[in-house]
């Protein structure tokens, strides 16, 4: 029996971004939401920002890891 096989890539989709997203202003890798989308949702911050930033940076990542988690967990 014959294997299954996917369709046969043409010459024409080796081309720069065919995979792989270059669209600028996308969310980068490892967040599931920016801080530059969150930060004008809060209200005023008294103290140091880019504190609240790293903090914000560093448990928004454990929400991609535990998506990444689940799917490959199936």
């Amino acid at each position: 029996p014959a294997e299954p096989r996917g369709p046969i890539p043409l010459a024409g989709d080796a081309r720069p971004g065919a995979f792989v997203r270059t669209t600028a202003g996308e969310r980068p890798p490892g967040t599931c939401i920016r801080w530059s989308d969150v930060r004008p949702t809060l209200a005023g911050i008294h103290g140091n920002e880019a504190l609240c930033e790293r903090i914000w940076r560093s448990v928004d990542v454990l929400g991609n890891r535990f998506v990444w988690w689940i799917a490959l967990a199936f």
